[in-house]
């Protein structure tokens, strides 16, 4: 049985939107058959953002159907999926939104996002909602620690000993900063990348500028 550390938790859970509840070494066990994935700003129903973006469907429902099928055909039920935030935006119902969410595979997490409306959030079924998470996970032999935010943050924990960070909100607006990458739909495309190679990019990156 593997361990997911969650070393630093701002969760939603039992507390308003504006509080902040911290909690130290909470742990999240899976199988190693499990994969982790991260995704970010999907926009589900904003109708804006395929002109925004330049994504090339013609309208939201076909939008919304494509962002859906990508998700499922690269995702397992047995998944982690890591949602960075701005999961919907700009739909009328409730009920529309959570008809999507329930056809997404996975055991699916959120980090919170400006777009996302706390209520409905809490009201999906996410696994947890948090306002950042911290991951360690092991690749090729060694430890390695990965600072999810919706937010691009210029410098994170950990960053001065090797830590990666994951982000959103962009829009492929930024480009890779030393071990950093927006996951977003919009700049690595509809599916959900595994962390495994978010790892491997971004170690290459930083092999090949030999930044450290």
């Amino acid at each position: 049985m593997a361990v997911l550390h969650r070393v630093q938790n701002h969760s939603y859970r039992h507390r308003k939107p504006a509080q902040i509840i911290i909690a130290l070494s909470l742990q999240i066990h899976y199988n190693h058959s499990m994969v982790i994935r991260l995704t970010s700003d999907q926009h589900f129903f904003h109708d804006n953002i395929r002109k925004m973006c330049a994504r090339p469907e013609f309208d939201v429902a076909t939008m919304n159907s494509e962002l859906i099928s990508e998700w499922n055909k690269n995702t397992a039920d047995d998944d982690i999926v890591w949602c960075l935030g701005d999961f919907a935006y700009k739909a009328g119902k409730f009920n529309d939104i959570k008809d999507v969410f329930d056809q997404l595979k996975g055991e699916k997490h959120l980090i919170i996002g400006n777009h996302d409306n706390p209520q409905w959030m809490k009201q999906l079924g996410w696994k947890s909602i948090n306002h950042k998470m911290i991951l360690r996970e092991e690749f090729e032999g060694d430890k390695h620690q990965f600072v999810l935010h919706h937010y691009p943050l210029r410098e994170w924990e950990g960053f001065w000993h090797g830590a990666f960070h994951a982000f959103g909100h962009t829009h492929r607006n930024l480009g890779k900063y030393c071990r950093s990458m927006d996951v977003g739909v919009d700049s690595v495309g509809y599916a959900p990348v595994t962390l495994e190679s978010f790892y491997h990019t971004l170690k290459n990156e930083v092999n090949k500028h030999g930044i450290r």
